[in-house]
């Protein structure tokens, strides 16, 4: 005996999905057309220049990201004026330029900040990932 597993609430499931998709198409087809043109978006970019001091380790593969952007021109579309402080290769170093005000923000692996957060170092964490890095979920 073969059971049906293609059920009505399935099949109304399914339905439903592929229209939410079929609405939403061109609203994503007009967002990727703005992104492919490399214009920043209107309501992302600051409206005059903000400089910032961002440090990181220009030797990391992972860092490759900051790099592109860089090269690409991404932080001047956003209206952004990046200084880049490279810290070497430690988080600590990393965490005291923070601290000590020689870098207004830094790039760098999640865990190691884990320490300095638990001791109280106050600080607003952004993430990203990529195929060989850890998650980070806040």
């Amino acid at each position: 005996m073969t059971r049906n597993t293609f059920s009505r609430r399935r099949f109304l499931q399914l339905s439903g999905g592929l229209a939410l998709a079929g609405v939403s198409l061109p609203l994503w087809a007009h967002d990727m057309a703005n992104m492919a043109s490399g214009d920043a978006h209107p309501a992302l970019r600051l409206p005059e220049p903000y400089k910032i001091k961002l440090a990181i380790n220009k030797s990391a593969v992972c860092l490759a990201p900051v790099a592109v952007a860089e090269q690409q021109k991404i932080f001047s579309k956003y209206n952004l004026d990046v200084e880049f402080v490279n810290f070497g290769n430690s988080t600590d170093v990393l965490l005291e330029a923070i601290a000590t005000g020689k870098a207004d923000a830094g790039v760098g692996m999640a865990l190691r900040w884990l320490k300095a957060l638990e001791q109280g170092f106050d600080v607003k964490l952004t993430a990203g990932t990529h195929g060989g890095c850890l998650n980070l979920l806040t």
